[in-house]
């Protein structure tokens, strides 16, 4: 779970730098590999809560080897409807 004093911020950024998601990504396509981040309910993640912030690090990383899924059961949390979020960031 995420420390006391950080915010979503401050995780985020060594996740998607090269210290985290990033540097991983070339490995992941050499290998034909597709790294999937997904946003997880609050009881279960207190890192990638939504959609948006699952697209956020797909298009900051920028690499055909990460992308983002949505998973109803997981998007408990969301407050637009399912096919609306499905149409805005899962073109």
């Amino acid at each position: 779970m995420q420390p006391r004093g950080l915010d979503g911020a401050a995780i985020f950024s060594p996740l998607v730098r090269r210290d985290g998601l990033a540097s991983v990504a070339p490995h992941a396509l050499d290998r034909g590999v597709t790294i999937l981040v997904e946003a997880l309910p609050r009881g279960q993640c207190d890192v990638v809560l939504t959609i948006e912030e699952a697209a956020g690090i797909v298009r900051e990383i920028d690499s055909p080897a990460v992308r983002t899924m949505f998973d109803t059961h997981n998007a408990v949390d969301e407050v637009e409807p399912h096919a609306a979020l499905v149409e805005k960031y899962l073109p």
